[in-house]
């Protein structure tokens, strides 16, 4: 369990990290912009649906927390299986 409780850690770790790391992106964008228009224009320009190189880094920024959440849930349900099959 004490893996589990790590790999749990890591992944809000990892995933706060993230959003602060967003968050601190888009406040530098405001700030250099000339204007507030401006600075909205400039984030929702990065939002844009086709802008493919933000949501591919992102997911690849993203991709350490998915593989951990995957060899949490694997080693959860492996442990399941194993404690159910040795009370028969």
């Amino acid at each position: 369990m004490t893996a589990d409780r790590a790999l749990t850690w890591f992944i809000r770790i990892w995933i706060g990290l993230l959003l602060i790391l967003l968050a601190m992106s888009f406040a530098k964008m405001m700030v250099a912009a000339p204007t507030f228009r401006d600075g909205l224009a400039r984030i929702r320009d990065e939002l844009e649906p086709f802008n493919f190189r933000f949501y591919l880094t992102g997911f690849l920024a993203l991709s350490p927390a998915l593989l951990a959440l995957s060899w949490r849930d694997r080693r959860r349900r492996r442990a399941r299986n194993s404690s159910s099959s040795d009370t028969r």
